[in-house]
């Protein structure tokens, strides 16, 4: 089981994702791709947690949550999780979302993983 950082509880997070995510996979225009932030302004679980007022380039960095952080590690404050391998965990909960709404699938992880 994993535990929430900064402030976060299972309702907060729930609700951050369901803030910047539309209920579906934020996918890049080409390619299956998910994307921190899509062009139309939908965000993947993870991207729903860096700020609005954050480096732009960060919403369109390509790689797994552990990398975004490794580059940018002044976003570890804002996340949900301290715990990379929970964040990679978190993120895949929506990128691996095919079938079916992203907040069920967020809701399914912070139940089944989340203290």
């Amino acid at each position: 089981m994993y535990k929430l950082a900064n402030g976060w509880t299972k309702e907060k997070v729930l609700n951050q994702v369901k803030k910047y995510n539309n209920g579906t996979r934020a996918m890049k225009p080409v390619g299956d791709e998910c994307s921190y932030r899509t062009e139309d302004g939908n965000r993947c679980a993870v991207g729903a947690f860096i700020p609005d007022h954050y480096d732009v380039t960060a919403f369109y960095f390509s790689g797994a949550a552990r990398v975004l952080i490794e580059r940018y590690p002044d976003l570890a404050q804002y996340m949900p999780f301290n715990d990379r391998l929970a964040l990679t965990r978190f993120q895949h909960a929506h990128d691996d979302c095919y079938v079916g709404s992203v907040y069920v699938s967020i809701e399914e992880f912070l139940k089944e993983c989340v203290e």
